[in-house]
């Protein structure tokens, strides 16, 4: 199993390497190939991949545990060409060309399994900085291929978003980076997800630290600043 915290995975991750699964090559995206695939479809292929047992039951309104990969087979084999589509490009565009035969999908030859698409989908969410999010139950219509097509057309699970209307998208956060750092607008889509996440929020920190250094030496209480300090791990920028 991949360990998400080692330091050589951090490192590749910072450097937009790819990661090896059972020698499937799992390549980061970079923002111009977001841009390009257009953001809807991003986060369309991005989810259709990663979703787990939980939100499969929730979504479907099942007592029964069904395995992400099962759950792909089962809706790939369908026949429904707008599933099929979906499943398709969501493989091509995060995993690679594949083979699908006999009820398994098959990427450089390697057999997918359960457990290493278990180790794709942490990469990939890890990649992407895919974060759980508590969204509304919701159920299905009819039968259950009916039920993801609509899902998925509507691209109702989005990467980070926040349930605020105000919330910030993609958009305004590659605005604010540029205009804020010393990456420029030309230079900022050669980032993966990742490295643009590490990168937004290395700057957030070091702005709330001189916002908060100046509260203090103006007069604030220091009991009112939340002071934290901009040399910090990774694993405390998004708290």
């Amino acid at each position: 199993m991949i360990d998400l915290n080692s330091a050589d995975i951090q490192l590749k991750l910072l450097a937009g390497d790819s990661i090896d699964v059972d020698n499937i090559f799992i390549r980061p995206l970079t923002l111009c190939e977001i841009k390009n695939m257009y953001i809807s479809k991003y986060y369309q292929y991005l989810n259709i991949l990663c979703w787990d047992s939980n939100r499969i039951k929730k979504i479907f309104d099942t007592l029964q545990e069904i395995d992400p990969l099962e759950f792909l087979v089962m809706n790939f084999n369908s026949k429904e060409s707008e599933v099929v589509n979906i499943i398709s490009n969501a493989f091509k565009f995060f995993i690679g060309e594949f083979k699908y035969k006999d009820y398994e999908f098959y990427v450089n030859d390697v057999k997918i399994n359960k457990e290493n698409y278990s180790d794709i989908q942490k990469v990939l969410k890890r990649q992407n900085c895919l974060i759980e999010s508590n969204e509304e139950e919701f159920r299905p219509a009819n039968d259950a291929a009916r039920a993801m097509i609509a899902k998925l057309m509507k691209a109702r699970e989005k990467l980070n978003e926040a349930k605020s209307k105000d919330a910030l998208d993609l958009f305004d956060l590659i605005s604010i980076l540029t205009a804020y750092s010393n990456i420029n607008i030309f230079e900022v889509w050669n980032l993966t997800m990742f490295q643009f996440n590490n990168l937004f929020n290395r700057l957030r920190i070091m702005r709330d630290f001189d916002v908060n250094v100046q509260a203090l030496i103006h007069g604030a209480e220091s009991k009112d600043v939340k002071l934290k300090h901009w040399l910090c791990k990774e694993n405390e920028l998004n708290k």
